[in-house]
């Protein structure tokens, strides 16, 4: 359920919460999670729960409250709580839900593994109902929930037609989408003030609840029309390399890269899986390349124990190249801006440097939903950090582009034809 800012999602998903504990015979328990416990306990606890408990004592509803675990209990009925997501794996064991709420699902952190790891299977023992609600930002994998649902919500964006029909249908799951314009209560002129004054992507984001690229997306430039092609045989003349972002609970990321005579750069291939061992994932990314193997591999150049890892498996993985001494973050950021520069369309080409193989779904994702976190400092010219989140695929990107071309021929831009 995508809803828009002052929507009252919540209060909605509270109260169909509170509905089913005090109603339901079974003893289970019906739970609010949101993206931290301190949130759940600032916006829910302290605000919407007192106000429904006194409408509790008004008809004489009996509760137990309990304080220290968020929780409230109707004798001879069920449990509300409160919880976050944040400590993700506290949750595993949570068999006894009779329904929960995740709530600002696209602010999850590691969303896919908290859902499909930890809470669907907790659903199963008891059949349990569960609402995914939230504002949009970007192409996440909230994105990805609400396009798996059979209710034609008007979901905005890929994959959805332009009326916003589902077209991927799913009948376990149904699709919603509410914008701010749809709660009675909201002042409609405030909102029209709103539109005057944010970017027309910012304000469908927020208010319309459609999914558009974050206003604070890191690759404004990636253009699925622009970037992404159908695959194709590499031709055996073509260079190819390869990149890897070290992981175990966060995943694995390899990067299959080609160069063209033109340096053109094709990430024809991917590799992206989580707690798989270092010997498995060397099995088969040697597999993979086949007999043609690269003429190179690059890594996070922190990650020295795990390319001798690697290297006792036969896989050679050489240290990206770090070129900027002493602050971490500005190697980040300069690496970033050389992704966005192969990115960049050339006017005199009409292409970019820079494309993706329709098949590398992961590399694509993280394009349209890595983004900067929010900048609160006074300090005006501070560069921006990103979001450590939905980056493992990027992050082996970006070895890839300061090791190649800064170890080849110098700067990107050297790559451009004169315009």
């Amino acid at each position: 359920m995508a809803v828009g800012r002052k929507g009252r999602k919540t209060t909605f998903d509270i109260n169909e919460l509170f509905y089913h504990a005090m109603t339901d015979i079974r003893g289970l328990t019906y739970a609010y999670i949101a993206p931290t416990r301190k949130q759940a306990q600032e916006i829910v606890w302290d605000d919407h729960v007192a106000k429904i408990l006194l409408e509790c004592i008004k008809v004489g509803m009996p509760y137990k409250l309990n304080n220290s675990v968020l929780t409230v209990k109707f004798p001879g009925y069920s449990t509300f709580s409160v919880d976050g997501s944040d400590n993700i794996e506290s949750l595993r064991g949570k068999s006894d839900w009779g329904g929960i709420v995740m709530d600002e699902f696209a602010s999850w952190k590691n969303p896919r593994y908290a859902w499909e790891e930890v809470i669907e299977p907790n659903l199963l023992v008891h059949h349990a109902w569960c609402i995914v609600s939230g504002t949009p930002k970007g192409y996440n994998y909230f994105h990805n929930l609400m396009k798996t649902g059979d209710h034609a919500g008007l979901i905005e964006g890929d994959a959805f037609d332009e009326d916003g029909g589902i077209v991927k249908p799913n009948n376990s799951f149904q699709s919603y989408r509410f914008t701010s314009y749809d709660n009675p209560w909201v002042d409609t002129g405030w909102l029209d003030n709103k539109k005057e004054r944010l970017t027309e992507t910012s304000f469908n984001q927020e208010y319309l609840a459609r999914f558009e690229k974050h206003v604070g997306l890191i690759y404004k430039d990636f253009d699925r029309n622009q970037h992404i092609v159908e695959p194709f045989p590499i031709p055996s003349m073509w260079t190819k390399l390869g990149a890897i972002d070290f992981g175990y609970t966060n995943p694995t990321a390899h990067l299959f890269i080609a160069i063209d005579t033109d340096l053109n750069v094709y990430i024809y291939d991917e590799y992206y899986e989580r707690e798989n061992t270092t010997q498995s994932n060397a099995k088969i990314l040697k597999t993979k390349w086949g007999t043609i193997k690269p003429q190179a591999i690059w890594g996070d150049p922190s990650g020295i124990q795990e390319m001798i890892d690697y290297g006792n498996e036969g896989v050679f993985i050489t240290p990206a190249v770090k070129i900027l001494s002493g602050n971490d973050q500005g190697w980040v950021n300069s690496g970033i801006d050389k992704v966005s520069q192969l990115l960049k369309v050339s006017q005199k080409t009409h292409k970019p440097k820079l494309f993706v193989f329709r098949n590398c779904v992961n590399l694509i994702r993280e394009f349209e939903s890595y983004r900067w976190l929010e900048n609160k400092s006074e300090h005006a010219n501070e560069r921006d950090v990103p979001m450590k989140t939905e980056d493992h695929a990027l992050d082996a990107l970006r070895y890839f582009v300061v090791s190649f071309f800064t170890g080849h021929i110098g700067d990107v831009l050297a790559l451009w034809p004169n315009e």
